[in-house]
């Protein structure tokens, strides 16, 4: 369980690179795609959140259909993102991903290229930061275009695009 003292969003910069156990110990609750969810410190009135949205851009040898989300930059402070298959735009997670103000979340944006190098070793995230909703559409999955609070590379944004 989290600690009182340890429920605010950390302080990381831009662009740290993080393996997948190294964001195990998030100092709060997390939630999405490929996270679970806990809430932060009882103390508080409401549980608060961080929603680590951690993005694999390059979907090749996903044999499912239904996870192959289509997440790539729009730009160098926009990103298109798409929630779990089973998200609802009116059930909690559909809500914390759509309005994460109100329900007490940040939403964090993690983005590797593969899942593995050509070695087959897993590959870590690079944290792009805060991001918040401009604009959603649908649900099951729901389609949310998010602006990035600190401007990727465009080369970044380049490359991803083709990777993605």
């Amino acid at each position: 369980m989290n600690s009182p003292n340890r429920a605010r969003t950390p302080t990381v910069e831009p662009f740290r690179v993080w393996t997948r156990t190294g964001l195990t110990p998030w100092p709060r609750g997390t939630g999405c795609r490929g996270c679970t969810s806990s809430s932060a410190a009882a103390s508080r009135p409401r549980p608060t959140y961080d929603d680590l949205l951690l993005v694999t851009l390059d979907k090749g040898g996903q044999a499912q259909e239904h996870l192959q989300y289509k997440d790539y930059p729009l730009n160098e402070t926009q990103f298109h993102w798409q929630s779990k298959a089973s998200t609802r735009a009116d059930d909690r997670a559909g809500l914390r991903l759509i309005s994460p103000r109100e329900q007490g979340a940040t939403s964090l944006l993690l983005v590797r290229e593969t899942k593995k190098d050509s070695r087959n070793l897993t590959q870590p995230f690079r944290y792009l930061g805060p991001v918040e909703p401009v604009r959603h559409t649908g649900e099951r999955p729901i389609t949310i275009e998010w602006r990035l609070s600190t401007p990727v590379l465009p080369e970044w944004v380049r490359r991803w695009r083709t990777v993605a």
